[in-house]
């Protein structure tokens, strides 16, 4: 099954607290640069479909059926900056603070944050701005590295994401085996890695979302690229606009979304299922949006 989708998936921005920036959720869908080519939908209730319907729905015979969106039940990420910016900071296909304002900094990297299951307490990070001038546009510094797991059921059985590798998606990486006992794997994968790129930057528009990314090396420069891989990759930059013109003197709030996004479901003939497609796992992307309150 060749299925386009990689490491990006749709981003939606939402805001920080002049005294505290929570996280909320995040909300994911494909790979950005691949994004105008794949509609995948979410997927039918858990536990609603029986097997056979769910290998005929998510077949892989197509983008738009090659998988589907679900929950999860566990998302990390580590931020590293947020900031606002007056142009958008990845235009020219590089990361400029420029025109941006930090509104938080977590210079060290520590601290992968569960976003899955309500607020989490950002304030340590906050950094204090008199800026009163309108900025349209917002960024968000992250480790490229994403952990999540998760769960989705047939009419019959409860499939769990694991940590085994399958070749479902086009780098092989993507995705993971899923497991029919113990609870839900927590699963690692790198938004930078794999091969067959021609930048290390790119973008899409995602419904009424306009997102670019960036990666960078420790440099924080955009690394060289290498047969189709972008080298040294330690960060990678979303940037999109803000719903509203706003000013990092303001009283923001910084949301995520993973109701709904988070998780890929996509069928594979696994060797153990020979007859049927069973349900695996590959991660969403965080739609971020930063508004005030």
């Amino acid at each position: 099954m060749k299925l386009q989708i990689k490491r990006f998936k749709k981003l939606l921005a939402t805001a920080a607290t002049a005294t505290t920036i929570q996280s909320i959720g995040i909300v994911t869908e494909p790979n950005a640069s691949y994004a105008s080519a794949i509609q995948i939908a979410k997927c039918p209730a858990s536990g609603s479909i029986s097997e056979a319907t769910f290998k005929a729905t998510i077949n892989g015979s197509s983008a738009a059926t090659a998988g589907c969106f679900t929950p999860a039940t566990s998302y990390e990420i580590n931020i590293y900056e947020v900031g606002l910016c007056t142009q958008n900071p990845t235009a020219s296909g590089a990361f400029s603070r420029s025109t941006c304002t930090t509104i938080f900094l977590n210079q060290s990297g520590t601290g992968y944050l569960n976003i899955a299951n309500g607020a989490v307490d950002l304030s340590n990070g906050y950094v204090s701005s008199s800026d009163s001038t309108s900025r349209s546009y917002s960024y968000v510094v992250l480790n490229p590295t994403i952990k999540t797991s998760g769960s989705y059921s047939t009419s019959t059985s409860t499939y769990h994401s694991g940590v085994s590798n399958y070749m479902g998606f086009s780098d092989g990486r993507a995705g993971v085996e899923s497991k029919l006992t113990g609870s839900a794997s927590t699963f690692s994968y790198t938004v930078s890695s794999g091969n067959g790129r021609t930048a290390c930057y790119g973008g899409a528009s995602l419904g009424s979302y306009d997102v670019s990314y960036v990666f960078l090396d420790a440099a924080d420069s955009v690394p060289s690229l290498v047969g189709g891989a972008c080298n040294g990759v330690t960060k990678v930059v979303l940037s999109m606009p803000t719903s509203a013109p706003l000013t990092a003197a303001s009283r923001l709030n910084l949301r995520f979304n993973v109701s709904e996004y988070a998780l890929i479901v996509q069928s594979y003939d696994s060797v153990n299922f020979p007859d049927k497609a069973v349900p695996a796992f590959a991660l969403g992307f965080p739609l971020i949006d930063i508004r005030s309150q």
